[in-house]
């Protein structure tokens, strides 16, 4: 009997390290998170730009979340040759003209999580915010001169996919898409961001 009651708490303690261990491969399926991203953005009024921001959310259960986030979309630019004095010069002046227009953003942002593994899931992200668009203009490359900013709400749209690295990291790869607002142009974003997640292991 002795040995049969040695043996039944040998399975029990194994079945336990067992059940540990599994749930250890799983990512967290509720709580708090922040995270740090970079990344390259397109700007449809013209080149690309460094992009960097921040975020933190919070997610209920497996499928899903809503965060608040923070971008700085760095700056398109584009130039223009304008014709100084068309009519009443003798000799025309020809002189070129650089725009700049920089965008940082607020939103907050919804997220569907479909899991798949114990360590990847994919997601799509919805989300509203406000953008602050800065315009820039000079005759030199590139424009320092403000010469007017507005702020604009637009929605955006992401897909991506998070990998459980360990512990409490993940990584995550995204494409977003900020829609135009108030004749502004579209920004498309790359991001690779790095994410904590509180209690998670």
């Amino acid at each position: 009997m002795r040995h049969r009651g040695m043996g039944n708490s040998i399975a029990a303690m194994a079945l336990a390290i067992a059940s540990f261990s599994a749930s250890a491969q799983q990512p967290l399926s509720a709580g708090a998170y922040l995270g740090l991203a970079g990344g390259s953005a397109q700007h449809d009024f013209g080149g690309t730009a460094r992009a960097v921001g921040v975020f933190g959310g919070y997610r209920f259960g497996r499928f899903f979340a809503v965060e608040a986030r923070f971008a700085d979309f760095g700056s398109g630019t584009r130039s223009e040759v304008i014709d100084t004095c068309p009519f009443e010069c003798i000799v025309s002046s020809v002189e070129t003209v650089y725009e700049r227009r920089s965008a940082d953003r607020v939103s907050i942002d919804l997220l569907g999580i479909v899991p798949m593994g114990a360590r990847f899931e994919a997601f799509g992200r919805v989300g509203y915010g406000r953008t602050h668009y800065e315009h820039m203009a000079g005759g030199n490359a590139p424009a320092r001169v403000v010469v007017g900013s507005n702020h604009a709400n637009a929605a955006d749209v992401a897909i991506g996919g998070r990998f459980h690295v360990t512990g409490p990291l993940d990584l995550r790869l995204e494409a977003e898409r900020l829609a135009d607002a108030d004749g502004e142009q579209r920004i498309t974003t790359t991001w690779l961001s790095l994410e904590y997640r509180f209690g998670g292991g």
